[in-house]
């Protein structure tokens, strides 16, 4: 536990300087209480960053969380949208999850939360490519600098 709690401050570090598998992995840290107060809303918080940056991890227990009402309030439609998503990327245990609420929802619930997954999706996907730009813009500077990178 001792090694958790000193490995948490680099999880945190990392997870504030935007790297999206620290966001998740501090996110299930507060979801246990290990280095770090237990805390679904804050948890909440760091599944949703890392999510929006595509981690299929992060969204899933994202749709947990929604679907459960833990640390945010309870939103069949809203898991459905995270469990969709995360499946998309081939977690076969979201495909699932996203299964068995669809029975319990309405064909508009879920038509809603399919257009709320794409929606997501193209976020996700314009800010990948404002990423990727950033870091051409970042090499041609560099190259023009005469600056090596390795």
């Amino acid at each position: 536990k001792k090694v958790l709690i000193e490995l948490s401050i680099t999880i945190r570090r990392e997870a504030r300087a935007g790297n999206p598998r620290q966001q998740h992995n501090l996110a299930v840290l507060y979801t246990l209480g290990i280095g770090v107060p237990l805390d679904f809303k804050r948890a909440h918080h760091w599944f949703n960053k890392a999510a929006l940056q595509g981690l299929s991890e992060s969204q899933f227990n994202l749709a947990i969380a929604y679907q459960g009402g833990m640390g945010v309030r309870k939103d069949i439609v809203i898991a459905y949208k995270f469990y969709s998503l995360a499946a998309t990327q081939g977690l076969h245990l979201a495909a699932a999850g996203r299964d068995h609420i669809a029975q319990f929802m309405s064909r508009l619930q879920i038509e809603t939360a399919q257009r709320m997954a794409r929606g997501f999706q193209q976020g996700i996907e314009r800010w990948q490519e404002m990423k990727n730009l950033e870091k051409a813009g970042q090499s041609n500077v560099n190259r023009i600098l005469g600056i090596d990178p390795d």
